[in-house]
This record gives structure tokens, C-alpha cells and sequence, in this order.
């Protein structure tokens, strides 16, 4: 892999990865005045904007950044294979290459809500006081609240069978997926 094909696919993930929180706490209800909030905006509202006018928000999520994230990663993964890859630009590769933008993005999403769950128990641990923390609490709940048995105590453990379940996921069915995908063209 050359610096220039990572460095691409690093600020295409990282853009994605923006998106996605951004959607996430605006879920949450985090004010728009929070720091990461506005680091957020600051990242992706021109190119947000857009599509608000067109996606409305559903059930807490902003939608019009899970598209933009969606639409990132098929972007990044049409500029993998027609440049990095040097695969022949048709109907077929590009096709390919939007089915290997929804598998990054499911990545990604499944790899944020790691990280939140991650920063929530180390928060909750270290600095039970953040006030971050019930916002990310909020995020996570409805994935943690089938295991609510799982708390023992002060320690809540609800949040690995999401966490195991994710991890496998994306080292066995994501990984498949693409080779299944790749083995089409």
C-alpha cells in the first residue's frame, strides 16, 4: 500500500467516522454547544447541509449524516478500485464498489459504537462524573438494555454481548462479505 492510498483512505474514514458521531450525538441530545459537537459541525456541515434539506431526521437520528458517510464510503471505495486498484471502470466494478461502500460503512458504524462503548465504560470507571457520560449512556442504551442482568453491582457488564457480537461480525461476516463481493468481477 503506497502513503498516498493511506493517507486517502485515512481522511475518508476518519470523515466517515465524524459523520457517524455526529449523528450519534445528535441522537443522544448532546447541545450544540458541547466541544465535540462542534468540532462535528465545524468538520461536516457544508457538505451536510445538502442533504438535510432532502433527509429529515428519524426517530433521534440525523439521517442526512449517515448518508453522507454512506455516500463517503462508496466514494472512497470507487477511487480504491479504479485508482489504487486499477480496476476497469464499468457498470459492474461500480456496482462493486458501491456493495463495498455499504460494507464499510456497516464497519464503521459497528467500530463507532465500539469506541462509544469503549470512552462509556472508561468514563464510568475513571470519571463517573463526566458530563459527557449520560449522554453516552443514552447512545448505548438501547443495545445494553436486553442485558440489563448482566450489571453486577457498580459494574455493568450489558455492554458484551454487543461487543462480542459486533467483533464478530467484523473479523468473520464483513471480511467474507468482500471476498464474496470481489470474487463477482
Amino acid at each position: 500500500m503506497s502513503i498516498i492510498h493511506m493517507l486517502v483512505q485515512t481522511v475518508f474514514e476518519l470523515f466517515i467516522f465524524v459523520c457517524l458521531v455526529r449523528s450519534l450525538l445528535f441522537f443522544a441530545g448532546v447541545p450544540r454547544a458541547h466541544p465535540l459537537v462542534h468540532f462535528c459541525m465545524l468538520l461536516t456541515q457544508k457538505l451536510v447541509r445538502p442533504f438535510q434539506k432532502i433527509l429529515p431526521c428519524v426517530k433521534g437520528f440525523e439521517t442526512a449524516s449517515l448518508m453522507l458517510a454512506l455516500l463517503a464510503a462508496c466514494i472512497w471505495s470507487v477511487i480504491n478500485l479504479l485508482w489504487f486498484q486499477k480496476v476497469a471502470a464499468n457498470v459492474t466494478t461500480i456496482g462493486m464498489a458501491i456493495l463495498l461502500g455499504l460494507v464499510l460503512w456497516i464497519q464503521s458504524i459497528l467500530l463507532t459504537y465500539i469506541g462509544v462503548f469503549i470512552v462509556m465504560v472508561i468514563l464510568r470507571l475513571a470519571a463517573p462524573e463526566a458530563l459527557l457520560l449520560p449522554n453516552l449512556e443514552r447512545i448505548c442504551a438501547p443495545l445494553m438494555r436486553p442485558f440489563k442482568m448482566l450489571r453486577i453491582g457498580m459494574f455493568d457488564f450489558s455492554f458484551l454481548p454487543f461487543f462480542i457480537c459486533a467483533q464478530v461480525v467484523i473479523s468473520t461476516v464483513l471480511p467474507y462479505l468482500t471476498r464474496l463481493i470481489l470474487s463477482l468481477y
